[in-house]
């Protein structure tokens, strides 16, 4: 049992958890939900409006005093979260929640290895957003499903939708060190103009299981790089040569940072 010293010492150690966890991580999404709100608003979507603005007004958290060691004890138990399919605070806790699930599964599965693979198209407009989700990565997703070689290799898989919005008119420092040699490869600077500016860039993330004799070079399943690009240009009948990346998982945490789950829909 713990004493009244020590009760006292975890609560104000877990309102400090609480506190940073609201601060870095809620605040900003807040903010972010509060500009959604005005745009449904300026669309004429004032029911919606309204839920989205009030969204995460309270939050209920529960503390788990048997499990203190851990530095997730306290968990958040309630809220009036709106549920809105762009609302970003709900969307963090969508992948909060999805986050748990897939250590959970991953932590049972056993016998697998684990690949994380990226799969791009082209950027687009606005207008040409849900064509390109719904009609290009879908169909093209099935496809490639469905090529032998994808069958023979893979055992099973976790796929995942991100959609990032270019908002930066001007290449940063950040966006060059983010994607330099995109940049490098078309002449352009920090500085320069961002050929990509208010356009959207779809792409998949996949979490794939393999058989752990996989990587043996004796394996005629393995499926390299330029294989993988070959194959996802093919299913999308890509007039371009698409960015394709895979790799091999050796660190679950680092493949959730990579997924950066906030802004993922199953």
């Amino acid at each position: 049992m713990f004493s009244n010293e020590d009760i006292q010492a975890i609560k104000a150690n877990v309102e400090c958890d609480i506190v940073d966890e609201l601060t870095e991580q809620f605040l900003t999404r807040k903010k972010d939900s509060l500009l959604l709100s005005d745009s449904l608003r300026r669309l004429g979507l004032l029911d919606k409006a309204d839920r989205v603005h009030e969204c995460g007004s309270w939050l209920q958290y529960r503390v788990y005093y048997n499990r203190l060691n851990d530095p997730r004890s306290q968990r958040l138990t309630g809220a009036n979260l709106c549920g809105h399919v762009l609302c970003p605070c709900c969307a963090w806790r969508r992948s909060r929640k999805l986050k748990n699930h897939l250590t959970a599964i991953m932590g049972h599965l056993t016998g697998f290895r684990y690949l994380f693979l990226t799969l791009t198209c082209k950027n687009v407009y606005g207008n040409e957003l849900i064509t390109t989700v719904d009609v290009l990565l879908s169909k093209a997703w099935h496809r490639l499903v469905n090529y032998k070689k994808f069958k023979n290799a893979v055992m099973g898989y976790f796929k995942s939708v991100e959609i990032t919005h270019d908002i930066d008119n001007i290449i940063t420092h950040s966006m060059y060190k983010r994607k330099h040699k995109f940049y490098s490869r078309h002449g352009l600077n920090i500085g320069d103009v961002n050929p990509a500016y208010d356009t959207f860039h779809p792409h998949l993330h996949v979490l794939l299981a393999v058989a752990p004799s996989y990587f043996d070079k004796s394996n005629n399943s393995y499926i390299n790089q330029r294989e993988w690009r070959q194959m996802w240009a093919k299913a999308m009948s890509a007039d371009h040569d698409p960015y394709v990346d895979i790799r091999a998982v050796y660190d679950k945490q680092a493949l959730f940072e990579a997924f950066d789950l906030d802004y993922l829909t199953v």
